[in-house]
């Protein structure tokens, strides 16, 4: 049963403690872990350590996964500690997803943005799921939206 919300999430493993488990899932992530734990061959339990509800986990799972590519074991497998991996992730996805609330007022919170929309732009490399232009009208939305915040920062 979905409750409709998206997630990403992080997960652990007792069997594989130097490997993290990056995924999306649109259950609630305490209930993704569980399931995968109950798999057959699966060795150990898996542990949601962290997770964020996201308007498009699709979107949030590929910015998240190209943030650790220099961690990346296989598929949604990275090693790394738990707060890299957040850290690494909040950084790219909070400013992203503030840009769809129109909660962005700061320069530090657009410059942010503008560089997890230049990340996806690169991802999308003309992918149909993704519209290029789209992507490119909101980057400089943003961009001009810089100007104007330091230009009233200098006053």
């Amino acid at each position: 049963m979905t409750d409709n919300k998206q997630y990403l999430y992080i997960l652990s493993n007792s069997e594989r403690p130097e490997l993290i488990k990056i995924g999306r899932t649109d259950k609630h992530p305490v209930l993704r872990a569980e399931q995968l734990s109950r798999q057959t061959g699966v060795l150990g339990q898996y542990v949601a350590e962290w997770y964020i509800e996201v308007p498009d986990s699709v979107i949030a799972e590929k910015l998240a996964h190209y943030q650790m590519k220099e961690y990346h074991y296989q598929k949604e497998f990275f090693k790394t500690n738990i707060s890299t991996a957040i850290e690494k992730i909040e950084a790219t996805l909070l400013p992203f997803f503030k840009i769809e609330k129109n909660e962005i007022n700061d320069e530090q919170s657009l410059t942010d943005a503008i560089e997890a929309l230049n990340i996806l732009l690169e991802l999308s490399n003309n992918s149909e799921e993704y519209n290029d232009l789209e992507i490119k009208a909101c980057i400089e939305k943003l961009e001009l939206d810089l100007m104007r915040v330091r230009f009233i920062n200098k006053k």
